[in-house]
């Protein structure tokens, strides 16, 4: 879908919007597309690592200051039991690729609210067990439970509802936009 989406077709209301071109960076937000996607491309290693870093860094700065009081999860920037540190890391599935036929480093991001959507807090007998990782941002749902496989298949509006639980909030989409528009 993403390569067909770079190639300037559709794929359902789902279209690229451009939002930074330089001389040897594209930087793209997908539209429509369930979940908050960016895509980044460049013949240049390094300058795609410096806007990885750029985006991270600003990503991270957001996510302190919006992702608080949010039900079933904990504050950005929170003690980490399991880890024994402060949450510090921008909330984000992270794909890189190589194309050698094109010389062409690729990068997408699916920044996220936070991994767990809300039906998986759901009594039992309503609870879908997900978690938005990365293959689910791109596009490979996963249950553990046969129970689960059923219920989505059966009612398609359920991942709908993930990708958007998960999502950015469009406040915050926003700014994020605004401020990788200031990469250089």
């Amino acid at each position: 879908q993403i390569n067909d989406l770079l190639s300037g077709n559709t794929i359902g209301d789902a279209h690229i919007q451009n939002v930074l071109k330089t001389n040897h960076l594209n930087v793209y937000n997908i539209e429509n597309f369930l979940r908050t996607t960016f895509i980044a491309t460049s013949n240049s290693k390094s300058k795609l690592i410096d806007f990885c870093n750029y985006f991270l860094e600003n990503l991270t700065k957001l996510n302190y200051l919006h992702f608080k009081n949010i039900k079933n999860v904990p504050d950005f920037g929170e003690y980490i039991e399991a880890l024994a540190q402060n949450e510090n890391e921008g909330r984000v599935n992270i794909m890189v690729k190589y194309l050698p036929e094109k010389n062409e480093y690729h990068a997408v991001f699916f920044p996220k609210l936070y991994s767990r959507p809300t039906i998986y807090f759901q009594d039992e007998n309503k609870r879908v067990i997900l978690g938005m990782a990365i293959k689910e941002a791109l596009g490979n749902i996963m249950t553990c439970r046969q129970q689960d496989y059923e219920n989505v298949i059966s009612h398609p509006e359920i991942i709908k509802n993930a990708y958007s639980d998960t999502s950015l909030p469009k406040k915050t989409l926003v700014e994020l936009i605004e401020k990788l528009k200031k990469f250089e």
